[in-house]
């Protein structure tokens, strides 16, 4: 999906998220939402070297997704270099949200840890398996945002790892690693998103050692595969499927742009007839 040059998503985003917020208010009445990318180099600063329109729209994106109408604070809760993307966090700061590195020393969190937060960004093995799952779980269930990057230094253990908390939602991480081996130049992959909010304007992001995105039930509206990866012209042994078309990024109750852009006319359209 692409805009009209004229047309930037980010005002629109903006309204719809701060209209959602509306009607879902107080913060954390409603559920809140999920995005997993098979890769945590999607928004790593060689990403924004290499790909710097794209890995600021995608940022972009997510962060519509999750400020909950804004200025946000979120929480990156990783022991993965991920937490020093310096780039990711600075795009995110600039758009007027504050965020903290491993809050409490890195610890082991609990639900009321996390509820000081609009969002939280994870990767790596911390913080993953049944024993953080649960508060997890409670969180996004409460109205928490979270993303999970997969493709990092766990090397497989990823889907394995995250299962007890993504499983919840219908989401899920391959098993097998694919692409560039780590510590190789990031390849730039040309990239077809589904209408999702949260990839909406993106044809290409950088992508080094990473898996599979999964919806692991397609009959639940509210978890989609949103952007599909062309990895046809990379050889590796554990490319799985079709390496035309293989999911990178998934999410939960992400909605699509156009129906976040009808809950935010409707919301103006409701309040023109109350004032009459």
């Amino acid at each position: 999906m692409s805009y009209p040059a004229a047309l930037s998503p980010r005002p629109l985003f903006a309204v719809a998220c701060a209209a959602a917020t509306l009607v879902a208010a107080p913060a954390f009445a409603s559920p809140g939402s999920i995005i997993i990318t098979g890769d945590e180099w999607l928004v790593s600063n060689q990403a924004f070297t290499a790909n710097v329109t794209q890995t600021r729209r995608l940022t972009d994106n997510i962060e519509d997704c999750f400020d909950n109408g804004g200025p946000a604070l979120f929480a990156v809760l990783t022991s993965h270099p991920i937490a020093y993307n310096t780039q990711f966090r600075n795009r995110l700061t600039s758009l007027g949200n504050t965020v903290v590195n491993n809050p409490g020393g890195g610890g082991p969190f609990t639900l009321t840890t996390l509820q000081q937060y609009d969002a939280v960004f994870l990767a790596g093995s911390a913080w993953a398996g049944p024993a953080n799952a649960p508060a997890l779980t409670a969180y996004v269930q409460g109205g928490g945002h979270v993303m999970v990057m997969g493709g990092t230094s766990t090397n497989g253990s990823a889907a394995a790892a995250w299962a007890p908390f993504l499983n919840t939602f219908g989401l899920g991480f391959g098993g097998a690693y694919f692409a560039v081996p780590p510590g190789g130049t990031p390849l730039q992959i040309a990239a077809t998103p589904l209408p999702n909010a949260a990839t909406s304007g993106i044809s290409s992001v950088s992508w080094s050692f990473g898996s599979t995105a999964l919806d692991l039930n397609a009959a639940d509206p509210l978890n989609q595969v949103a952007l599909w990866g062309n990895f046809s012209a990379v050889t590796s042994p554990t490319m799985p499927g079709n390496t035309q078309s293989l999911p990178i990024i998934a999410t939960w109750n992400i909605p699509s742009p156009g129906s976040l852009a009808g809950v935010a006319m409707g919301l103006v359209m409701a309040a023109h007839r109350r004032r009459k």
